[in-house]
């Protein structure tokens, strides 16, 4: 057997190699092959010697050929990995434009406008503060949110005014960067500047509380204390003990912020002064009802415990609901004195006696001249379209009529009232005086009354409708026998014009007053009366009067 083919090692891997291996045992190289192409078949001994003799540096050609021969190819990268990096690079740019918009201030403040509103537990997490001393949280946030629910305005402003000027109108708050998210979003929270304030009282063993926890007991020394720190918001402060012999108490609510950090006044005292208005009208003060107004619209109220942050409001029950007046502020200088409040959208007395007065001034003009005034419309709802004003345009011009046996007639408003309806509507009871001055030489004068209800339209008051007109006195001077015989027996059948005439007289006295309860008391007083407790519109006027002259 030649040396070739004693071949002992691998030329690939230099793995020894059995005897008459045709392939290696460690790397499979087809062995039988290489023989082949690199030696040949050779028969003469010369070439077997010399191949004997090459054995050991063919061997080594052969380890320098596997150092120097194609290495394997390198394998590409799997696809998997391109998509995976593809995915955490379209992740991570996803979860960062989200973070943008998440970590936006203005989402951030909404958070945190959402978390007051609702109160929330974790409330605290949207604010910080420049005090040490203040640790905020839900318990110390309270007076804030308090502020917030009992207004439901007020948050809307306090949203508004961090995020178009960046603080409170109060100085109480501001909003802007605190910090970092994740190294890479700007964290915003709301500030809460901090202050203090001064509890005075004017008596030693007084007990002065905030928001009902007790910071002092007054002695002769010590009649007031300052305390905080406190944020902007609603507070109760009270001073409550004896004096002289009575339990008097002091509290109020107040709003407060940086801006009205000041002393308060929480002495013990009372006041004594009398509330006017409407017959009937609950009268409030702080909220809590300290009786109604008698049936001359006035109540007296005594020795009531004085605060500087005491609210006088009423409410009265008129025929369209109840209404709520506007809120008075009591002062040392109502001591004494006659304290009224107005009702939003009610007219005055005088607002509506000017405009029933104008009304009927121009109704003059058109009993005067046949002819409607510019503008007469104006005074109604849905102008010349309103029921009322056709009503009085046809009495009026058939008051001009010559035909009619009237020569003049004038118009007069007396006994005038006004009282609420409701919101921005009043009720307006008054009475004209009609004085006929017939063809006959006689005077013939009717009073009726009449029920309107007036809106507030704009800035102008408008009348809606007038209830059923009700005769209130018919008397006749002068003239023939025949008109004084049929005025008498018209008086005859009324309860007495005597009469009409007192419950008239006590409608003006209690004018100035304000008593709603007046027109009901004329409707009781006449219901004996077959002919005063006939109910006309205002366009019968003119034919009850007519049978009346």
């Amino acid at each position: 057997m030649s040396e070739q083919e004693k071949l002992e090692f691998c030329p690939n891997c230099g793995a020894k190699l059995k005897p008459g291996a045709v392939f290696c045992g460690n790397c499979g190289f087809d062995i039988a092959k290489y023989k082949a192409a690199h030696n040949g078949i050779k028969s003469t001994g010369e070439a077997n010697s010399s191949v004997g003799r090459q054995t050991m540096p063919n061997m080594q050609n052969a380890r320098q050929q596997v150092s120097i021969s194609p290495t394997r190819p390198v394998k590409p990268i799997k696809k998997w990995l391109w998509i995976v990096a593809a995915v955490v690079v379209v992740a991570f740019v996803g979860l960062y434009m989200f973070g943008q918009n998440y970590y936006s201030s203005a989402n951030q403040l909404n958070r945190a406008i959402a978390a007051i509103k609702n109160n929330d537990k974790n409330v605290g997490s949207y604010f910080t503060t420049d005090d040490g001393g203040m640790k905020l949280n839900n318990k110390s946030l309270q007076p804030l949110i308090k502020q917030m629910q009992a207004d439901p305005n007020a948050l809307k402003g306090f949203k508004s005014q961090l995020q178009n000027n960046g603080s409170t109108n109060n100085n109480g708050y501001s909003f802007g960067p605190s910090g970092h998210i994740w190294l890479l979003f700007t964290r915003y929270k709301i500030n809460a500047k901090t202050f203090t304030i001064t509890l005075h009282t004017n008596h030693p063993g007084i007990n002065l509380s905030v928001n009902k926890r007790n910071i002092l007991k007054t002695s002769q020394a010590t009649i007031q204390k300052k305390s905080g720190p406190y944020i902007a918001g609603q507070y109760q402060l009270k001073a409550e003990g004896d004096v002289n012999g009575h339990h008097m108490i002091n509290d109020g609510t107040y709003n407060l912020s940086p801006e009205s950090a000041k002393d308060f006044d929480l002495q013990l005292k009372t006041i004594s002064f009398t509330v006017t208005g409407y017959a009937g009208a609950d009268v409030l003060i702080n909220g809590k009802s300290q009786g109604k107004l008698d049936s001359n619209g006035s109540l007296q109220l005594n020795d009531i415990p004085w605060s500087n942050n005491m609210m006088l409001t009423m409410t009265y029950n008129g025929a369209g609901g109840k209404v709520t007046s506007r809120s008075h502020k009591i002062t040392d200088s109502d001591q004494d004195s006659e304290v009224t409040v107005g009702y939003p959208g009610v007219m005055s007395h005088d607002s509506a006696d000017s405009l029933i007065s104008e009304l009927f001034s121009d109704v003059d003009r058109i009993s005067s001249n046949g002819s409607i005034p510019s503008g007469f419309s104006d005074y109604f709802v849905n102008g010349s379209d309103n029921t009322q004003y056709n009503d009085i345009v046809k009495m009026a011009k058939g008051y001009h009529q010559k035909d009619s046996g009237i020569n003049t007639v004038s118009y007069r408003v007396e006994d005038l009232h006004v009282v609420p309806n409701k919101v921005n509507q009043s009720t307006v009871t008054y009475n004209i005086r009609y004085d006929f001055f017939n063809k006959n030489d006689s005077e013939h004068i009717q009073v009726f009354q009449y029920v309107a209800t007036i809106v507030k339209a704009g800035s102008t008051n408008k009348i809606q409708s007038i209830a059923a007109a009700k005769k209130i006195s018919d008397v006749t001077n002068g003239g023939d026998d025949d008109s004084d015989s049929d005025s008498n027996n018209d008086s005859d059948s009324d309860d007495s014009s005597s009469s009409d005439d007192s419950d008239s007289n006590s409608d003006s006295d209690n004018d100035d007053n304000d008593n709603s309860d007046s027109s009901d008391s004329d409707e009781d007083d006449n219901d004996n009366d077959d002919t005063d407790d006939e109910s006309y519109q205002v366009n019968s006027q003119r034919n009850l009067n007519l049978q009346n002259m």
